[in-house]
């Protein structure tokens, strides 16, 4: 009888560059949950951000308003 290894999926490191404000929203969520009963880290707390979020209107809007924030890029006006 053979056994099978289990293995274990983990992630890998992503670089994801935030504003001030975005960690301030992340650690109010992590706040939230800590305060159920739970440990939580800002990597699970984006996570169940991600898997809640659906692609709708408020998503697009959302992302336009990051856009505009986003120094990489220069705009047209």
């Amino acid at each position: 009888m053979t056994t099978k290894k289990t293995t274990s999926t983990r992630g890998k490191p992503v670089n994801c560059w935030m504003r001030d404000e975005d960690v301030s929203l992340i650690r109010g969520l992590a706040t939230f949950i800590s305060g159920q009963g739970y440990r939580v880290s800002d990597s699970q707390v984006i996570k169940a951000a991600l898997r809640v979020a659906k692609p709708d209107s408020k998503l697009l809007k959302a992302f336009e308003e990051v856009l505009k924030m986003d120094g990489r890029f220069k705009r047209d006006e």
